[in-house]
């Protein structure tokens, strides 16, 4: 957790520079002709307020709480990655409306044509499960939040900590507020954002979209990263440097977290799952070797992807890491050759229904179910899976 007693370490960590005279650390934007203070003799925090910066209230301009040096560190963050002063505010207090009142968003950053972009919460590092928790179970804040200033794009729930190793982490979890046009045709039934907005809805009805529709998807990336330009939420590629090396204790947790997925979803096979798994492991080191500047082994989230593409995605992984490392043979069917049958042979019929055949014999017969985890043989079992897979 970031304290008074570590803050010097991780402002300099920030760039930020220690006045020769005084115990005061600052740091210049030059672009924006602006500085933010941290003042240890006083014990205040001064945002350039002077440059369009909106303070509404004070509270996180201190050294009360930890959580006002998470607040301090995303803004740094955010003017480092560009966000002009003049569209982020403090502390803004929410209207109310709609059955729900009070509270106020930590920090709200507008884009250039003033409308509300991005609603951030901060959260020390003691804490952040917990609210990360009741996010899930009803929206907390951060829904609360959004049923005041709909035209935000995305949510965050943002924790930065200073750790034992002298190395500043940080964790974002965020929930695009956008739909996926594509990903709602596949099902009629399914609700999106924009329907609650024209019905004029609240809260627990956006949050129900997010968990029904989107089955509570988030990013951990997608603000903050060097390839993400200002005002841009959502990281669509990722490369083998965005991969974070995990420890035991992070592989026993994924393990856990893997018996709970087959608990949930009543996955009674075991040893199927387990083939699946290493079906997967096979995917992965696949994608790494080969798709190290854009990975293709990750769920993009519901606003960027769809079930048939991150399985298509898949099954190509996999075809390609049995030949390469088994010397095995795998049928696989990409959806551009079936495209491309149909203008090879354009002025011959015959041919192409030949030649389509032949594609649906290979994929009948010659075909396994490499990542079920369910006997999947209906539509609704197929997305079942998908949710299962997903979750892996």
């Amino acid at each position: 957790m970031i304290t008074v007693d570590n803050l010097r370490k991780v402002l300099e960590e920030l760039h930020y520079e220690k006045s020769k005279k005084k115990d005061v650390y600052s740091k210049q934007y030059t672009l924006f002709d602006c500085v933010i203070k941290v003042d240890f003799d006083n014990k205040t925090i001064s945002y350039p307020e002077d440059k369009g910066m909106v303070i509404h209230r004070k509270t996180t301009c201190n050294f009360s709480e930890p959580e006002n040096f998470v607040v301090l560190e995303c803004i740094t963050s955010l003017l480092d990655k560009g966000y002009k002063p003049e569209h982020i505010e403090l502390e803004k207090p929410m209207p109310g409306g709609h059955d729900d009142t009070g509270g106020y968003c930590d920090i709200q950053v507008k884009d250039n044509d003033g409308k509300t972009f991005l609603l951030v919460e901060c959260k020390r590092a003691d804490e952040f499960d917990k609210y990360w928790k009741k996010t899930l179970t009803d929206g907390d804040q951060l829904f609360r939040y959004y049923n005041s200033y709909r035209q935000a794009k995305a949510l965050c729930l943002y924790m930065s900590d200073y750790s034992d190793e002298n190395k500043l982490k940080r964790i974002t979890h965020i929930i695009s507020m956008q739909d996926n046009d594509e990903y709602l045709q596949t099902d009629k039934t399914l609700k999106s954002f924009k329907q609650v907005q024209m019905e004029n809805g609240d809260k627990e009805d956006y949050f129900k979209v997010w968990k029904d529709t989107y089955q509570q998807d988030y990013a951990t990336r997608g603000i903050f990263e060097e390839d993400i330009d200002a005002y841009t939420v959502g990281k669509l590629k990722y490369t083998v440097d965005d991969l974070d090396e995990v420890d035991n204790d992070a592989i026993q947790k994924k393990y856990h977290e893997f018996a709970t997925i087959l608990r949930q979803h009543n996955v009674g096979s075991h040893e199927n799952a387990f083939d699946k798994l290493v079906n997967l492991f096979l995917a992965k080191i696949v994608d790494e070797t080969i798709n190290s500047k854009e990975l293709q082994f990750h769920w993009k989230g519901a606003a960027y992807d769809d079930y048939y593409s991150l399985q298509d995605r898949l099954q190509k992984l996999y075809k390609e890491g049995m030949e390469k490392f088994l010397g095995e043979e795998v049928t696989y069917i990409d959806q551009k050759e079936v495209s491309d049958a149909f203008h090879l042979f354009k002025n011959d019929p015959d041919a192409t229904r030949n030649k389509v055949l032949e594609y649906f014999r290979r994929l009948k017969f010659y075909t396994n179910s490499d990542f079920a985890f369910l006997d999947v043989h209906n539509e609704e079992l197929f997305y079942q899976n998908a949710i299962i897979l997903k979750k892996q």
